[in-house]
């Protein structure tokens, strides 16, 4: 049988199935699979509220509030790490390519990749990466437990109304700047080192959307004329 045909004897059995619950409820029925239930994005910061984060980092208490608050912004915002990144990335690997391009390597972690750093952050990055270099971009924490990242935020003062500093949410809002830029999806992908691209549905409520006849034309100008055979 060929993944279609069973793809749709699938869907028919799973018709048939809803019809008899509806028809009776004395038949004994097997119990209905629960849906899967899956881990939701978090939402992405606005604007306003980025420059709100950025500004409170400036205005932070200690040097160390400081570095954790800078470094957790410009690793989120610039480079869309992962939580639990932010605790093994030190200055080393933040380098810079011929052309100028400040690039973030992972290089441990369940995802190893090259990152290459939003310019509006890069400036950022590179002050950050040379406190000193074999630190992490965020400071060094001595509390050893699974917490370690809510610890060092529960240090960052954030002015009302703002809402929390999360990491999640600054990945997220990393990753709204690349789909809303039109940087396309493989790459950006390979960027934030995503298992799949579920998930990535929550976003489309936050991202830009073109005026009707603009959306038309650009879909229609995606191919101009049809792939011809070799040969």
């Amino acid at each position: 049988m060929s993944a279609s045909r069973a793809a749709r004897s699938r869907t028919h059995r799973s018709e048939l199935s809803a019809i008899r619950r509806a028809v009776t409820r004395r038949a004994s029925w097997l119990p209905q699979r629960a849906a899967l239930s899956r881990n939701r994005l978090a939402t992405p910061y606005t604007p306003r509220q980025v420059a709100g984060y950025l500004n409170a980092a400036r205005q932070q208490s200690t040097p160390l509030r400081t570095r954790i608050a800078f470094g957790l912004l410009a690793g989120g915002l610039g480079a869309g790490l992962m939580p639990g990144e932010h605790l093994i990335i030190t200055g080393r690997a933040v380098t810079r390519t011929e052309d100028g391009t400040t690039v973030l390597t992972v290089a441990g972690g369940t995802k190893p990749r090259p990152i290459p750093v939003l310019a509006a952050y890069a400036p950022l990055m590179r002050t950050l990466a040379g406190r000193p270099p074999d630190e992490p971009l965020i400071g060094v924490s001595n509390d050893a437990s699974k917490n370690r990242l809510s610890q060092l935020l529960s240090n960052v003062e954030i002015p009302r109304p703002l809402p929390p500093l999360n990491a999640s949410a600054l990945r997220t809002t990393w990753l709204v700047t690349l789909l809303a830029a039109g940087v396309p999806l493989p790459e950006v992908l390979a960027a934030a080192g995503p298992a799949s691209t579920g998930s990535l549905i929550d976003l489309l409520p936050h991202l830009p959307r073109l005026p009707e006849a603009d959306a038309h034309r650009t879909i229609a100008q995606a191919l101009t004329a049809p792939p011809r055979a070799a040969g």
